[in-house]
């Protein structure tokens, strides 16, 4: 199952990195033009090389296991379910503190996967999905505060039919 981030989502990392880019396509463009001395643009890059490096050590990496585990209480695997109705999921979390919204850090959250494609990030442990007709794989993976995954992962399936 994919990640649902590669990196935080939206923090100062992503930031960082853009700005750096930026400031390297800027010493590039002045130093051609002659806009500025070649010791100017020689700060510029260091500055950008800087800055890269320090939104790789903001970069949050996956947290170690907190011994949660998590299973899908309901519906039980291989329930047939009707199409495109709501189909509630009962998650059951131990060992886990599950966190007010999927934005706050005071505990871990559930990311929904329906097929491998990331649905929802809900809030309680009573999630609802809606299914197109077909077979499909429904997961469950419980999640640090930064929305990383855990290592090992903490992870449950299922397969509901829907028709």
């Amino acid at each position: 199952m994919p990640l649902a981030h590669s990196l935080t989502p939206g923090g100062p990392d992503i930031e960082l990195l853009v700005f750096a880019g930026v400031l390297l396509v800027a010493a590039g463009y002045l130093f051609i033009r002659g806009a500025i001395k070649p010791q100017m643009s020689l700060l510029m890059v260091l500055g950008a090389i800087a800055l890269g490096a320090g939104a790789f050590a903001l970069t949050s990496s996956p947290a170690g296991s907190p011994g949660a585990e998590i299973s899908i209480a309901a519906p039980p695997n291989g329930e047939v379910v009707e199409a495109g109705k709501q189909v509630d999921l009962n998650i059951d979390l131990q060992g886990g503190t599950l966190a007010a919204s999927p934005s706050s850090d005071d505990g871990g959250h559930f990311h929904i996967f329906v097929d491998d494609s990331l649905v929802s990030m809900p809030g309680s442990s009573t999630p609802s999905v809606r299914l197109k007709r077909g077979t499909h794989m429904v997961g469950v993976e419980y999640v640090d505060g930064n929305h990383a995954s855990y290592k090992p992962q903490i992870l449950a399936q299922i397969e509901l039919i829907a028709r």
